[in-house]
């Protein structure tokens, strides 16, 4: 009674063992795809995050420049390469929280500068000169307070949220110095 289905199992049993290889091979290539893609997305984050923070100094810089009177300001036409050099990377990894404030920085950037162009004379490839009676400045600071928040909101995004926010942690944590409780 049993012989049949042995023999059966005898002669199917290279046809088993390959099809259990080509599952283990395919879930095997699907896992390593799936750490890759979160570690490129990891250092898309980190990019975008070093790229943000520099734009946020940028605009730091300007509202001090423009608080000292300086005749000039710093350009940020230069800024966001990561992003406008890898879009399509940025709009695939990034997750809906994340994109819609790293965009909205990106484009209030484009718009600041877009303003800047048009009521400012270029004074190298990363400032522009202040025109004494033809620029508005305290519409400038109002333009870079905004954008500033931009970019906070996006960093923010970029982090994550809080273990607070998760519930994680009810209490709040208190350092201690070298781990030794006070």
């Amino acid at each position: 009674m049993l012989e049949p289905f042995g023999t059966l199992l005898i002669h199917m049993s290279p046809a088993l063992l390959m099809g259990t290889l080509l599952l283990v091979n395919l879930a095997t290539r699907r896992q390593r795809e799936a750490r890759r893609e979160a570690a490129e997305a990891g250092r898309m984050d980190a990019a975008l995050d070093v790229e943000l923070r520099a734009l946020l100094d940028c605009y730091d810089e300007n509202l001090d420049l423009i608080a000292a009177g300086s005749p000039f300001l710093v350009s940020t036409r230069s800024a966001g390469p990561v992003y406008r050099g890898s879009l399509g990377r940025v709009l695939s990894n990034l997750d809906e929280r994340a994109l819609s404030p790293v965009v909205a920085a990106f484009a209030r950037q484009q718009r600041i500068e877009a303003y800047l162009a048009a009521c400012t004379r270029p004074n190298g490839p990363h400032g522009v000169h202040v025109l004494p009676r033809q620029t508005p400045m305290q519409e400038l600071k109002l333009r870079y307070a905004e954008g500033c928040r931009e970019v906070e909101r996006a960093l923010a995004a970029l982090a994550g949220p809080e273990p607070e926010d998760m519930g994680l942690c009810p209490m709040p944590r208190q350092r201690q110095a070298f781990g030794i409780p006070s």
